[in-house]
């Protein structure tokens, strides 16, 4: 499902990511476990092309990750450690509005919201920070993605809900 080889990052002097090398196959979780500043952030962000390696190379589902190729984003979703949700929608209206962009019809918001005990009318501005969690992690999960790419989910929630 994902093959990374040889991935190298610099930020002026800084060796983010060192000739990384990994891959993870279809139908698995993997976990990048490493300290602050070890370049997981980094790995995910090149994945996903919202940022660009010095060198290697990426593939996801046999296509190669390149600047140019969107295609492969159209079966994933991310959920990034600093996940910002427009707050003056609703939730309800976050995830409507991130599905009519994405032409996708899916209702599974609603039971994923239940699930997690999400109040879909409130403000999203009002809610606390393990709630905002909770609505990128529905997010994240609601459009029934082939794969997902997670950068710490469980950072706010409550430890049920980490569960």
């Amino acid at each position: 499902m994902i093959k990374v080889k040889n991935l190298e990052k610099k930020y002026g002097d800084f060796i983010a990511l060192n000739k990384i090398n990994f891959e993870v196959s279809k139908g698995t979780i993997h976990g990048l476990l490493g300290e602050n500043g070890a370049g997981k952030t980094t790995t995910m962000r090149c994945l996903l092309g919202l940022s660009y390696p010095d060198s290697g190379d990426m593939w996801i589902s046999n296509q190669k990750v390149t600047k140019s190729n969107f295609k492969i984003r159209e079966k994933l979703s991310y959920l990034a450690g600093d996940f910002r949700p427009y707050e003056n929608f609703t939730p309800l209206e976050y995830f409507q509005y991130i599905l009519r962009i994405e032409n996708n019809k899916s209702k599974l918001y609603q039971e994923l919201s239940e699930r997690f005990k999400l109040e879909l009318s409130k403000k999203i501005k009002d809610l606390s920070k393990g709630n905002k969690q909770k609505v990128g992690i529905v997010q994240a999960f609601m459009k029934d993605p082939k794969l997902l790419i997670l950068d710490e989910p469980t950072s706010g929630l409550d430890p049920n809900f980490q569960r």
